[in-house]
C-alpha cells in the first residue's frame, strides 16, 4: 500500500551513527538503561503492547518532573475560538471564558501565513478558489466536520427548509452533543434494568475488557489511574461550558445546565488514545486543509459515546463530555504512561509520535489497576531537536528551555516542561508533520533510531538532521489525491 522503506542500508546506517562493532560497546557505555536481560525483561510494562525500548517508571514520576504544592483546582479557559469551528456560535451564545476571540478577518490572515509557507516548502503549490486552498482538500474538511466535536448539526433540511435546531434543544433542557453530556447517552440497558448483575472482573481483567470495547469502537492504547488528592487538583472547577464540576455522594453522575456532580464512589481514571490520519497529518496547511483534525475529532465523540454506553451495559459509569472537559488532556496521560510531553505541549506515544489526536480520561467506577508513567527517551530528544518550534510560523512553540513558568491565562505552573502558546496556534497542525517520532515504523531505521533515542541520547542531534535529509516530516498536500493509496479513515491499524 503506502511505501515508507528507505535505501539506505542497515550496515551503512549502523555504522554511521558508531553501532556496529566496536562501535555498539562505546555507545552503551555512554547512557547504560540495561545491565542484563532480565532487567530488560522486567522494564517492558506486561500489561500493554508497546516497544522493548520503553521503560517503566515509578508510580507519579514521569519524566517531565511536577511540583505538586504548586499546582490548585483551576476553571478551564478556552485559549482561542475562531469562527469556523462548529462550538463557535454556541460558546459565544453562553459567554464561555475565551481568551481569544478571531473573526474571518483573522482567520484569513492565518490561512494567508500557513499558504505562503505551504509556498515556500513546496513549490508550484497555489491556493485553490477563494484563497481556500486546494478546493478538494476544502470539500474533504468540510464534510469531515458534520459531527466534529461531538456536536449535532445545528441546522437541518427539513421538508426543504432550513431549520434552527438548537433553540429547540436547549428549550427542551436536551444536549446539543455528545460533549455537553458527562454521562453519555444512556441508551443502553444496564445488568440491573435486564434483571442482572454487573461485570465482575479483577482490575487487571477489567482493564482488558475495556481495552477491548475502546480499540472496537476506534480508540487505541489504553492505561489507568487511581484517583487521589494530587490527580483531584488537575480536575477544572469550571468546565468549557461554564458548568461546575464537584464530587458528592451521588450514586449516579448529575447534570444540570450548570452543575455537574461526580459520583465519590467514582475514583479510577481510565485513558485511552486515538491518532489521526498519518498522510494527512504530514500536508495539512491551513484551517480549510484540516481534514485529519476534523475527522479525528468526529471519530473521537463517536467513540465516546459509544463506549460510555458500552461501560454502562457492562454495569459501571464513564464520566467525561470530552478531552478537556475534566482536566489537561495530557496531563493524566503522561501520569498514566501513555507517553510523554513533547516540546510543541502534545503527548509523544512511543509508537505514533504526536500524531495522537485524542488522549481522554474518564472517571469511573470500575476497579483497575494504575498504569505507570514511561520513558522511550522522547523528552530527552525535544530538548536537542526543536524542528516543530523551527517550523511553526506563528512562534507558537517555546524553542528554548523547559520552565516551571506558566503566562498562559489557560496554562497552569506546577511542572517542567515546555508549553505552546494556543491563543497563537490555528491547529494547522504543522508541528505534528514535522515531529520525528511520527515517521511510519514500516522504516527499520524509525525502529532503530526509537530504540536508540531510548538507550543513547548522544546521537539525538545526529537523529534530528537525518530526519531532515530523509524528509520524512512535511508534504505537499496536493501530492495526497495522486500518490497516496491511504488506508480507511488514513489510519493503518497493523502497528
Amino acid at each position: 500500500m503506502l511505501n515508507f522503506h528507505s535505501t539506505l542500508t542497515r550496515k551503512d546506517f549502523l555504522k554511521g551513527i558508531g553501532l556496529a562493532g566496536a562501535g555498539l560497546g562505546a555507545a552503551s557505555a555512554v547512557t547504560p538503561m540495561f545491565h542484563d536481560l532480565d532487567e530488560l525483561v522486567a522494564s517492558t510494562p506486561s500489561t500493554r503492547n508497546l516497544p522493548w525500548f520503553v521503560k517503566e517508571r515509578e508510580h507519579g514520576d514521569p519524566t517531565t518532573p511536577i511540583d505538586w504544592s504548586m499546582i490548585q483546582r483551576r476553571p478551564y479557559t478556552w485559549a482561542r475560538m475562531d469562527p469556523s469551528l462548529p462550538v463557535y456560535d454556541n460558546l459565544k451564545a453562553i459567554g464561555a471564558p475565551v481568551t481569544r476571540w478571531l473573526d474571518w478577518a483573522d482567520k484569513k490572515a492565518e490561512d494567508e501565513i500557513l499558504f505562503a509557507k505551504a509556498r515556500e516548502e513546496f513549490p508550484g503549490f497555489e491556493p485553490g478558489i477563494d484563497g481556500f486552498g486546494d478546493l478538494r482538500t476544502t470539500a474533504l474538511t468540510h464534510a469531515s466536520e458534520m459531527f466534529a466535536f461531538g456536536q449535532f448539526p445545528q441546522k437541518m433540511n427539513l421538508g426543504g427548509n432550513m431549520v434552527d435546531l438548537v433553540p429547540a434543544i436547549r428549550a427542551a433542557g436536551g444536549y446539543l452533543g455528545s460533549t455537553d453530556s458527562y454521562a453519555g447517552p444512556k441508551i443502553v440497558h444496564t445488568p440491573e434494568e435486564m434483571g442482572g448483575t454487573k461485570y465482575q472482573g479483577t482490575p487487571e481483567d477489567n482493564l482488558r475488557t475495556l481495552k477491548a470495547g475502546i480499540r472496537y469502537f476506534g480508540g487505541e492504547d489504553v492505561g489507568a489511574l487511581e484517583l487521589d488528592d494530587n490527580l483531584k487538583k488537575l480536575i477544572f472547577t469550571v468546565d468549557q461550558y461554564g458548568k461546575t464540576l464537584e464530587f458528592g455522594d451521588v450514586e449516579e453522575c448529575v447534570e444540570t445546565p450548570r452543575q455537574v456532580i461526580i459520583p465519590n464512589k467514582c475514583k479510577y481514571i481510565f485513558l485511552w488514545t486515538m491518532r489521526q490520519p498519518y498522510e494527512w497529518t504530514r500536508r495539512q496547511s491551513g484551517r480549510f486543509e484540516g481534514a485529519a483534525t476534523e475527522t479525528s475529532y468526529e471519530r473521537a465523540y463517536n467513540t465516546k459515546a459509544h463506549f460510555q454506553d458500552f461501560a454502562r451495559g457492562l454495569g459501571y459509569q464513564m464520566i467525561s463530555a470530552g478531552n478537556n472537559s475534566l482536566s489537561p488532556a495530557g496531563a493524566w496521560a503522561v501520569l498514566g504512561g501513555l507517553g510523554e510531553q513533547s516540546r510543541a505541549s502534545y503527548v509523544n506515544h512511543p509508537l505514533y509520535g504526536i500524531t495522537l489526536r485524542v488522549t481522554w480520561g474518564f472517571l469511573t467506577d470500575m476497579p483497575l489497576p494504575p498504569s505507570r508513567p514511561i520513558d522511550f527517551g522522547a523528552r530527552k530528544f525535544c530538548e536537542t531537536c526543536g524542528i516543530c518550534a523551527e517550523a511553526c510560523p506563528f512562534g507558537a512553540i517555546n524553542p528554548g528551555e523547559p520552565t516551571w513558568k506558566d503566562d498562559n491565562a489557560f496554562g497552569n505552573a506546577g511542572f517542567l516542561g515546555w508549553r505552546c502558546d494556543y491563543t497563537k496556534c490555528p491547529h494547522c497542525p504543522i508541528c505534528q508533520g514535522t515531529c520525528p517520532f511520527n515517521s511510519h515504523p514500516g522504516s527499520f531505521i524509525h525502529d532503530i533510531v526509537k530504540g536508540t533515542v531510548s538507550t543513547t541520547p548522544v546521537f539525538n542531534s545526529f537523529f534530528k538532521n537525518m530526519e531532515k535529509s530523509f524528509k520524512y516530516g512535511r508534504k505537499n498536500p496536493a501530492t495526497w489525491w495522486d500518490e497516496v493509496d491511504d488506508y480507511p479513515y488514513g489510519v493503518d491499524t497493523s502497528y
